[in-house]
Order: structure tokens, then sequence, then C-alpha cells
């Protein structure tokens, strides 16, 4: 089994989240990105990018990846509200029409997720309470973003109350 584990947590290699995620990936092998120190997280789409040919053989490389693997874990925190800016511009890498999902042009919001053999899991963690902000569902972005790409299966794991300071 092929898996790929991006950590995409704010807070570095020992977040709560990344704790969880190694729990679940001890004695398996992977291979592991840090989303936090690599061009998958870190080249936002801009106007001036969007049509660049680096950006895109970047993001041919790990959607091809994405196909070669069996499991995506991602471990990420809460950050302001939403997911980490690292994976956000991670999605905005993958998110190609006819690489990643195609569009069914027969009904408005049918399209085809194109990830049917992978299987994702997500360890997620917030610093408030569960229920302290009503409209915090990162699980349920992250959720919906792979299930428009098609994946078999998602599993989610959410820690709360992580309060991080310094």
């Amino acid at each position: 089994m092929k898996i790929l584990h991006l950590n995409s947590s704010l807070t570095g290699e020992n977040s709560y989240s990344k704790k969880e995620a190694d729990k679940y990936l001890k004695g398996k092998k992977y291979e592991y990105i840090n989303l936090n120190k690599s061009d998958l997280g870190n080249i936002t789409l801009t106007t001036e990018n969007f049509h660049d040919d680096s950006r895109k053989e970047i993001s041919s490389k790990i959607i091809d990846k994405l196909f070669e693997i069996d499991e995506l874990v991602i471990n990420a925190g809460l950050t302001n509200f939403n997911i980490p800016p690292t994976l956000v511009n991670f999605h905005n890498l993958i998110a190609v029409a006819n690489k990643l999902f195609k569009f069914k042009y027969n009904g408005k919001g049918v399209s085809e997720g194109l990830l049917k053999h992978l299987k994702v899991t997500l360890f997620l963690a917030q610093g408030a309470e569960k229920g302290w902000y009503i409209f915090s569902h990162f699980d349920t972005y992250l959720k919906g973003i792979y299930n428009f790409f098609g994946a078999k299966e998602i599993n989610v794991s959410i820690i709360y109350g992580t309060r991080v300071s310094k």
C-alpha cells in the first residue's frame, strides 16, 4: 500500500494533528511532505502564475502521484477559522479539470471525481472546544473537497481544545 502524508500544520512537527497522524502511520511505509517547506504548499495562485508552465509542471507531478498512491493522510490545524494556507495552496495546485475531476454539463453541480481508488485520512486539530465556533466546519469542507475529487473513502479524526499560545 502506497501512502502519502501531507503535514500542513503551522505549529510544526510537534503539532497535535501531526502527532495523531504519526501514531496512525507508525510501522507503515509512507512518503512525507511538509507543505510548509515545499512548493506544493507555498505557491499561491495569482493572476500572474495562473497559466505559468512551471506551476503546471509541479501540479502535474503531484496529480500523477495522487493516482499512484492508495492513501492520502493529511494533518491540519484550524487556522483563523479555515484550513491552513499551505493546504489551500496545495488544493489550488491539484484542482485541475480533466485531470482530477470532470465536469458533466448535464446538470448544475454535477461532476465526476477521478480519484476513485483513493482513501483519504484526515487528522485535524482545533484550539476551541467542539461547537465553540458554529461556522468552523473545516472537516466538512475537507470532506467535500475529497468527495468532489472522487475519493472512495474519507476518514476524519478531530482533536478539540488544543489552544496554541506563545
